[in-house]
């Protein structure tokens, strides 16, 4: 599978009764734009991830185009131990979820459509303020575009492209 691919159920496994309750299988019926939120740390990360990508692109009429996407730094409940990502890293309640049912439930023309369709946070080195990361960033599509780059260790035990 390449990076942004979609795991598609294997159709000989399942029996009607299971394709009628994977969305992979029923993509094409799902016709409401949908706010997924997910965190880096989640247990069903890749599963939001999915959801957003084949919705967005393979959704019924009214999904397709219209999801948004937003990632932070938090898992599937709190975070333990030594690491700590700044406050604003994203949290179940961060986003414009507000926004977001205000334009699809009110009719409230606000903006949110405009605005890119991803929201996610880049998280860098915890302990170092002064370390790259750390950031929230948006793009039009997930996976975001971007150039593959192959890093060595050198001698001096720094990474080099070269």
């Amino acid at each position: 599978m390449r990076r942004g691919d979609i795991a598609r159920p294997v159709i000989r496994d399942y029996d009607e009764e299971a394709l009628t309750h994977d969305l992979r299988a029923q993509i094409s019926h799902v016709n409401i734009p949908m706010y997924n939120v997910g965190g880096w740390y989640d247990i069903f990360e890749q599963g939001t991830l999915d959801s957003f990508t084949v919705l967005q692109t393979e959704g019924g009429p009214r999904a397709r185009g219209n999801q948004k996407l937003m990632m932070g730094a938090f898992g599937h409940g709190a975070l333990k131990g030594d690491l700590k990502y700044p406050a604003d890293a994203g949290n179940l309640n961060d986003g414009d979820t507000i926004r977001w049912f205000d334009y699809w439930l009110k009719g409230i023309d606000n903006g949110v459509m405009k605005e890119p369709a991803v929201r996610y946070y880049v998280m860098g080195d915890s302990f170092d303020k002064s370390a790259p990361g750390n950031t929230w960033r948006t793009a039009d599509s997930w996976p975001p575009p971007c150039t593959a780059t192959s890093y060595y260790l050198t001698e001096s035990h720094t990474l080099s492209t070269a």
